[in-house]
């Protein structure tokens, strides 16, 4: 009796000293984990600013990929056009003064805009000229000097080529119809139309069918003034 009471006290004496151990064992493991989430926790606020970047710049490769593909679908931009300016001068006409008669001089300056495609075809040709006609005594004074000088644009219908044409069209619309003909063709194929000697006043006036009807003009200064404005094309 008193050998199964000293075994039993022994057994209760280690059951204790078991959950004593155990108990201080719980609470270092408590004590670790507290110190581990307290390490976890500082270890997630030092990576937040690092993560926020990350994000910024995903979100920024994110958009940039959006704006290539966005250029990627995007149709191409058409190429620009060319503007030109050409000018020529010749001398329209000389005539010497006499008792009778004042003598004159004429300068003709031809003057062509024109703009070009992108595949180097005509897509507006406009022309105009200024005849700056003076006219001077025997003395070689001026004599009755105009007031204001015109182009042959500016004077339509006043400068009065209709009554002495032989197609009976005005300077104005037989320009115009050079320039209709001109649209969609190359500045080559325009400078290398057929031309014939009218007259000695109309030595290239254009041999071509469909102009025979609307173009009786001499185009010498015309085609002079377009190549200049082809060659300074931009």
């Amino acid at each position: 009796m008193k050998k199964g009471l000293t075994l039993t006290v022994v057994l209760l004496i280690i059951a204790a000293a078991v959950a004593v151990y155990g108990f201080v064992e719980k609470g270092n493991v408590d004590k670790k984990l507290d110190a581990a989430n307290v390490e976890l926790k500082a270890a997630q606020d030092a990576l937040a600013p690092v993560q926020a970047d990350l994000d910024a710049a995903k979100a920024e490769l994110e958009t940039v990929k959006a704006e290539l593909e966005a250029a990627k679908a995007a149709p191409a931009e058409a190429p620009a056009d060319k503007y030109g300016l050409g000018m020529v001068t010749s001398i329209g006409s000389v005539a010497e003064a006499t008792a009778e008669k004042a003598g004159a001089a004429q300068v003709n300056t031809t003057v062509c805009s024109l703009v070009l495609d992108a595949e180097g075809k005509i897509k507006s040709v406009t022309w105009d000229v200024q005849q700056s006609k003076i006219q001077f005594s025997a003395e070689g004074k001026p004599v009755d000097l105009p007031e204001e000088l015109l182009t042959k644009l500016e004077k339509g219908e006043a400068y009065g080529m209709a009554k002495a044409s032989e197609i009976g069209k005005e300077w104005f619309e037989q320009i115009a119809a050079f320039a209709e003909y001109a649209i969609g063709k190359t500045v080559d194929e325009v400078l290398n139309i057929p031309v014939y000697e009218r007259d000695a006043n109309h030595k290239q006036v254009p041999d071509v069918e469909e102009l025979k009807a609307s173009v009786t003009v001499t185009v010498g200064d015309y085609l002079a003034s377009l190549k200049k404005a082809a060659d300074n094309a931009k």
